[in-house]
């Protein structure tokens, strides 16, 4: 019995806090918004809900891997915020249908790429390409 309650501590530890916070992404819009002018990179906003267990499942099985971190670290600047802070970030990017992630040109403000819904690794990893391809031929339109 002691095994068994010892184990549910530890998934409750595991499983039962922000599932965001460890990303140590953005939380700020506008922070975000400036820092990927100054930097030179695709704006990755990311929507969420605590309640949502896709959201958490991104989080935990896709965001957090060690070459998914590494891939958005290089060419993204990521902004995650949660769908019932509406004042955080512009109304133009508020849903429901979560997770969504909107990938932004910071200067213009357009939207170059979404992704709705969770997404397995490899599929991600597609979407990163869509953005990043995306985002080049807008800067070489200018």
């Amino acid at each position: 019995m002691k095994k068994l309650l010892l184990l549910l501590l530890t998934l409750g530890l595991v499983w039962g806090g922000d599932a965001y916070e460890s990303l140590g992404y953005e939380r700020d819009y506008a922070k975000g918004k400036a820092q990927a002018i100054k930097e030179k990179k695709l704006l990755m906003l990311i929507v969420v809900s605590d309640s949502c267990p896709w959201c958490k499942a991104l989080a935990r099985r896709v965001l957090s891997k060690e070459d998914i971190a590494a891939l958005i670290a290089k060419d993204f600047i990521p902004v995650l915020v949660k769908n019932n802070d509406t004042v955080s970030y512009p109304a133009a990017y508020q849903t429901d249908r979560i997770p969504v992630i909107n990938y932004i040109d910071p200067v213009s403000g357009m939207d170059l790429w979404q992704s709705i819904g969770f997404r397995k690794k490899a599929e991600f990893l597609e979407d990163l390409a869509e953005a990043k391809l995306s985002f080049a031929e807008e800067q070489e339109s200018k």
